[in-house]
């Protein structure tokens, strides 16, 4: 069915106060600016805006790697991260960090820049309790292991393969045949992948 013309003009309300720069009237004062993803945070102009709203920005990092391990990213990314992480600690009110190993990462970088560290706090994340039914059959008939996440060099896949070769080497013979890989229904292809996609990451190993 057709929206009623109501939903239009909503909808053009909701896209002009988007996309326009703050009037006082926008002020947001005593509210919080949330980011958990890192995505847009190196947008010119971000800062300033979040300034001029008056909201308390809250952010997540999840990784360094592209400033760390530059070499499993795109080019321009280690740049790109850069700009993130100093938008972050310059105008941020709190960070959250996925784990300890990350905060330290951060806090190493902030004091290589000189840059302040806002108050920090690590979150690890974690699903919700599965629910597990032992009467009912497993998924796959054989033994299995799951990795969830985009394939990507960053992830470093491929030592997780490597290793699962050498498993089976060890257990059932250097000869033995691998057990197909179900990277087709889990997994799916991210940021800078392997030339060739999936199969060519299987051969790699």
């Amino acid at each position: 069915p057709t929206p009623p013309p109501a939903f239009f003009l909503e909808a053009a309300r909701a896209t002009t106060r988007a996309c326009f720069p703050p009037w006082p009237a926008q002020r947001a004062d005593g509210c919080f600016y949330m980011n958990p993803g890192q995505s847009g945070l190196d947008r010119p102009g971000l800062a300033e805006w979040l300034a001029r709203i008056g909201a308390a920005p809250l952010f997540m990092v999840h990784d360094l790697i592209p400033i760390t391990h530059p070499e499993y990213c795109r080019p321009g990314e280690p740049e790109r991260h850069a700009r993130r992480l100093s938008l972050m600690l310059k105008s941020g009110r709190g960070v959250v960090s996925n784990s300890a190993a990350t905060m330290q990462d951060l806090e190493r970088f902030a004091a290589d820049h000189r840059l302040p560290l806002p108050a920090s706090v690590v979150a690890p994340l974690a699903p919700a309790a599965l629910a597990f039914d032992p009467a009912e059959p497993p998924p796959l008939p054989h033994p299995y292991f799951v990795v969830v996440g985009t394939i990507e060099p960053r992830k470093n896949h491929l030592l997780l393969l490597q290793l699962w070769r050498e498993l089976v080497a060890r257990h059932f013979g250097p000869h033995a045949e691998l057990p197909d890989l179900e990277v087709d229904r889990i997994l799916r292809l991210g940021m800078g992948t392997y030339p060739g996609g999936v199969p060519n990451l299987v051969n790699m190993a």
